[in-house]
């Protein structure tokens, strides 16, 4: 299924967005970055000053929404060192498999 940036929205506002620090509504550029990464084009780059969420909205809403709803089989995750490439695994895996709502919507239990 080829996701849209209404469905990252979506998956982000309704399930992912309680779990992170000092949640709020979901800025305008993340809008956009989402529009950039379920457009056509193969190749997109995005770049923002510390601070904009980057990891939250797209690295994490929009890459685990690729591999929930089946866009993806699998990701490679790229960081400037492998810690931080870690760290972002460790959240994908958590959100994976303590986001009860998450699980129950996308049937996890069964995929374990």
């Amino acid at each position: 299924m080829k996701v849209t940036a209404q469905m990252v929205q979506g998956l982000v506002g309704s399930l992912l967005s309680g779990s992170f620090d000092e949640a709020t509504k979901s800025p305008k550029f993340h809008e956009e970055a989402w529009e950039l990464c379920c457009s056509k084009n193969p190749r997109v780059a995005i770049a923002a000053p510390r601070g904009h969420a980057k990891t939250s909205g797209i690295t994490l809403g929009y890459g685990i929404s690729t591999l929930l709803f089946r866009e993806r089989k699998f990701m490679v995750l790229v960081s400037d060192t492998e810690a931080q490439a870690s760290l972002f695994l460790g959240t994908f895996k958590q959100q994976l498999q303590d986001n009860q709502e998450l699980i129950d919507l996308f049937d996890l239990e069964r995929a374990k």
